[in-house]
Order: structure tokens, then sequence, then C-alpha cells
């Protein structure tokens, strides 16, 4: 089978997210910031959205979804957004770092998050637990999924039958969507954010499961290039090959 390592590419868990600010927040003005319009994973994000507001009657119009890039650079997306979306309720980002884009901007026009506005992500990545509100987002751990993409590359390097593996999402509400789940963090608000933007790392790798799929299977190809036929992995190669894990698992952020 050519499916190394499948997960949850956010349909599910971005549904459950936004029927968390539609039903339980009652929100109805809910814009959303997707990823690229030729990613696989954002367009399954955004069908989410689209769905839960259509279950709900909420009209979406163009105006309210705008399309980034997984990075913080889509401040002029988020003010868009803001200014095209009169009394906006809520921002659902398809990723944090957008999340994070969001935070900036809408301190910047002296708007509280989880206060004046609602603010969602994807991905749980370690900056959202530090953002001041936390960052409501979907636990999405990308260091398991490169982890067993990989390892399943040996596998196939072997010529052992692989398996289909399934690495479930789930909510991780905070504060920035309107809850208060965690009483007693420190909620001091931080003026756009300043302390955690200046040492934003731009380096990362943003990678779907698709692609650690044809990661993996490509890798096997290069590294043992006689499919189906079980091949000694030499003390050498596997130290390589570990070296290699380690380092993306170091530098990975899964779309």
């Amino acid at each position: 089978s050519s499916d190394v390592c499948s997960s949850d590419l956010g349909y599910n868990s971005t549904y459950a997210m936004v029927k968390h600010l539609v039903e339980e927040h009652g929100f109805s003005r809910v814009a959303f910031l997707a990823g690229p319009q030729d990613n696989y994973s954002s367009m399954e994000r955004l069908s989410a959205y689209k769905d839960v507001m259509a279950k709900n009657n909420i009209e979406v119009t163009d105006d309210m979804v705008e399309y980034g890039d997984y990075t913080t650079r889509v401040k002029p997306l988020a003010e868009k957004l803001l200014d095209n979306n009169k009394d906006l309720e809520a921002i659902c980002c398809a990723n944090d770092s957008m999340a994070r884009a969001c935070y900036n901007v809408c301190a910047a026009r002296g708007l509280k998050v989880g206060q004046d506005i609602a603010i969602t992500g994807f991905d749980n990545s370690d900056i959202s637990s530090r953002l001041r509100p936390a960052l409501t987002t979907i636990n999405h751990d990308s260091r398991v999924i490169v982890s067993k993409a990989l390892d399943m590359a040996l596998k196939l390097a072997e010529g052992s039958r692989v398996e289909n593996v399934e690495c479930e999402c789930e909510l991780q509400i905070r504060k920035s969507c309107g809850c208060n789940s965690r009483i007693g963090v420190d909620d001091i608000y931080l003026s756009h954010n300043s302390e955690i933007f200046a040492h934003e790392n731009i380096s990362d790798y943003n990678i779907s499961a698709q692609e650690l799929n044809d990661v993996a299977i490509s890798l096997a190809k290069v590294v043992f290039p006689h499919p189906g036929v079980p091949q000694k992995i030499s003390e050498k190669s596997l130290f390589v090959f570990n070296k290699f894990k380690i380092g993306l698992l170091g530098a990975t952020t899964l779309l």
C-alpha cells in the first residue's frame, strides 16, 4: 500500500472547532483564514468550516475567507477580514502561525483576544500555550506522525508490509475563544505579544501528511532501490537514517 502514515488532515477536528465557536459560543460572524488553495489539508479545513456554517444556516461570503501561507506573514489578510466584516466575532485559523499574526493585528487595533474577538488555531504548537491569552487550537502532534512515517520507510525498505496508521487530533480549549478553561493561569495581556514575535523562527519546514507519505516512500526507494526485496540495513545506514530522523523531528511543523 502507498499509504504510509495517515492522520486527520483537518476536516473532523476543524469541524469540531467551528462547531464549538458557533454552537457553544453562539457566534455567527465567524471568518476563516485558510492555508494555500493548492494545499489539500487547507481545503479540508475550509470545507469543514463551510459545512458547519451551512448546517447552522449562516451564509459564508467571499469576504469571510482569506487564503494565507501558513506563516505569520498574513497580517494584511487579517486586516482585510477585520475591515470587510463588521462586528466580526471570531477568526478561525488553519494553523497556529497565522493565529499568531491575528493576535498582533488585533492588539494593534485595541482588540482583546478572548474578549472582543475569538481566535483559534491548528497544530497546538509550542508557542500556542505561551500566547496571552493562551490559544485555543487543535492538538496535532507532527513529531509523532513524522516519527511513524520514517519508521515505516525502514519497513518498506526491508520489504515488510506496512499498515495504515491513524493519528488522532483533538481540541485544545484555552482562553482565546472566550472560554475560561484554565483558571489561575496568568492572563496578563501582552501588547502585540512582542516578547513572542521577536523570536519567531521562520525556517521551519511545513509538511502535510500526504507529503510525509511521499517522503517516506521516496526515501525508501532512493536508499534501497529494490522494492519488495528484503534488504539488510547496515549499521552505518541506520545511523545516518536516525540522524536524519532526529533532525527532521526538530524542524518540522505539520500543516
